[in-house]
């Protein structure tokens, strides 16, 4: 177990997340939070409306069901993979989210106060996500979104299939490059956004 995971464990029992081996108000509160986070960027950048454009490119491209486990934004398509590190909360949020039972404006308003910081792990530099290659890691504090989608919706020929694929890249591409634009631009935050294509379960 890792020094710093002792000392956020430390500091989630000093902020009363943790009570006596009791994580309830810890998994309350990390529950909150992320339904918090998720809802502002909904709200901000209308995932469902970029899963419509994804749909409409008749480039055929099939979502992969994003179940509860896995599901983070309203969408067929994208999911966030941050971790948050909600003990690093002020205590006069956490007081707050503590009682609270649901989200409403008071939660989507500590979310957005604090969101920069929560997003960040102490005394690192960089991120790593799977698979850990080069590719995969991110500046400490970077919002992270993945793009999953999965096979064709129909069987092509080898040419036709060739053609699509190169037709998807290069959609796919700007895509994601403009997306990342507008979450940099209204967040202040560092964006990364994968590409995971898939014919199997997530994992």
């Amino acid at each position: 177990m890792s020094d710093n995971f002792e000392k956020r464990m430390e500091l989630a029992k000093k902020k009363d997340l943790i009570i006596n081996d009791d994580y309830t108000n810890y998994r309350k509160v990390l529950n909150l939070y992320k339904e918090g986070f998720f809802t502002l960027l909904n709200n901000t950048f209308n995932f469902s409306s970029i899963d419509e454009k994804i749909d409409k490119s008749n480039l055929l491209f099939t979502n992969i069901k994003l179940n509860e486990k896995y599901s983070s934004f309203i969408s067929k398509y994208f999911r966030c993979l941050n971790q948050f590190y909600i003990e690093k909360i002020e205590e006069q949020y956490l007081n707050i989210l503590i009682k609270k039972e649901k989200i409403d404006n008071e939660v989507l308003n500590i979310v957005g106060i604090t969101y920069k910081e929560i997003l960040k792990k102490d005394n690192v530099k960089t991120a790593t996500y799977n698979p850990p290659t080069l590719e995969n890691i991110v500046e400490n504090g970077t919002i992270v979104i993945e793009l999953v989608y999965g096979k064709n919706s129909k069987e092509l020929s080898k040419e036709e299939f060739l053609v699509n694929l190169r037709k998807q890249n290069e959609f796919l591409k700007q895509l994601i490059s403009d997306l990342e634009k507008e979450i940099i631009e209204k967040t202040g935050l560092k964006t990364k956004i994968f590409l995971n294509k898939t014919t199997g379960d997530l994992k």
